[in-house]
């Protein structure tokens, strides 16, 4: 997808059985934009696109209900500010780290499993 709309406020996704999201899927979003993935089937959150989009835009991405692994693909969030990282709702892995324990315990174990 490509957007080039100034007054975009929500793309609703939710509910899609989305397993994948391309490098370039959210090329043209910034501002205050609202992304909705919840309840599909995402097991990974790269890099691309979303530690790009996480910075562009003001509003919320939402990770709901999504079976996300403790994967090596989340390093890129031990990077991100707190207030960037914010507007990631949702970020609960399978691995049940976040939600038992928080999110610097998250970024902490991701860290030290994914470090060279």
């Amino acid at each position: 997808m490509a957007f080039t709309s100034t007054s975009l406020t929500e793309i609703d996704l939710s509910h899609n059985d989305i397993s994948d999201i391309e490098e370039k899927a959210f090329k043209g979003v910034s501002g205050s934009v609202d992304i909705d993935l919840s309840d599909n089937q995402l097991q990974e959150l790269r890099a691309d696109p979303f530690s790009i989009l996480i910075v562009n835009i003001t509003g919320t991405i939402d990770v709901t209900l999504n079976p996300l692994l403790c994967s090596c693909d989340l390093l890129w969030i031990v990077t991100v500010p707190d207030v960037e990282l914010n507007k990631l709702t949702g970020l609960l892995p399978t691995c049940g780290i976040s939600e038992e324990y928080g999110m610097e315990a998250l970024k902490e174990f991701i860290s030290y499993q994914c470090s060279p």
